[in-house]
């Protein structure tokens, strides 16, 4: 579609999960969802291609198209509001994208937060990654919390950033991997700054090897990539908060 053109559906709607439901979509529970399909005339993917889509990093796209995070943070946002994403393709036809959340009654929306558990704060964060779709998913999380979002897309004009409104920034968030300055590498330059500026260091790596590459001195967390919105959420304010502020072994 991106060389020829194509076509672009995009259709929701409302059904009721039902035993046909339920057995085509073997991840569903009985109930009432909202359906979003987006359906494409493009090259179609594999059964291999498929499997793996979701996956950190992984991406059929040349090097410097694409990081191969963008559905995998779709995916974490999806799961963090109780939905699932079906995924129907064939090689030369297309595919198919269906995502379905949970419905909800009209009175039930006003207390929607208070169910998901998605505690909310009006901080300043500063958010650190070199990835677009990843800066822009990510900040739309944190700006629907409430927090006041700036973004740096280097750990240089993170350090520039900081340097110019430290009384300001509550606590950074950085991607672990970035050129130049690492987000471990702005970490430690950070508390040179201000020691006691929090920052949460996020990868698609293991904690063990991001943990134990940090100084007990850094006053940081660490997460997985996709970020979770309920865990985004929760460690954001136990931070703010005053609680566990230092790295854990």
């Amino acid at each position: 579609m991106k060389e020829k053109g194509g076509r672009l559906d995009v259709s929701l709607r409302s059904i009721e999960a039902g035993p046909e439901e339920l057995k085509r979509y073997p991840e569903l529970q009985p109930g009432r969802y909202v359906a979003l399909a987006v359906r494409d005339t493009g090259h179609g993917m594999s059964k291999e291609v498929i499997d793996r889509i979701f996956d950190p990093f992984f991406t059929t796209r040349g090097v410097g198209e694409g990081t191969g995070m963008g559905l995998a943070v779709i995916h974490g946002i999806v799961s963090a509001h109780e939905g699932i994403i079906d995924v129907q393709s064939e090689k030369g036809k297309g595919s198919v994208f269906t995502v379905f959340f949970p419905a909800v009654k009209e009175a039930d929306v006003e207390v929607q937060d208070a169910v998901l558990g998605l505690p909310r704060g009006n901080e300043k964060i500063l958010f650190v990654d070199d990835e677009e779709d990843i800066v822009k998913m990510s900040t739309r999380m944190l700006e629907y919390l409430g927090y006041q979002v700036y973004v740096a897309r280097s750990g240089d004009q993170a350090l520039a950033m900081i340097k110019a409104e430290a009384a300001d920034i509550d606590l950074v968030i950085t991607d672990y991997s970035m050129p130049g300055i690492t987000g471990l590498q702005l970490a430690e330059k950070i508390i040179k700054i201000r020691k006691k500026l929090p920052v949460i260091l996020c990868s698609g790596f293991s904690e063990a090897v991001i943990v134990g590459e940090a100084s007990k001195a850094i006053n940081c967390r660490f997460l997985s990539k996709p970020l979770d919105m309920k865990v985004l959420a929760r460690t954001i304010r136990e931070i703010l908060s005053g609680r566990d502020q230092e790295c854990e072994s």
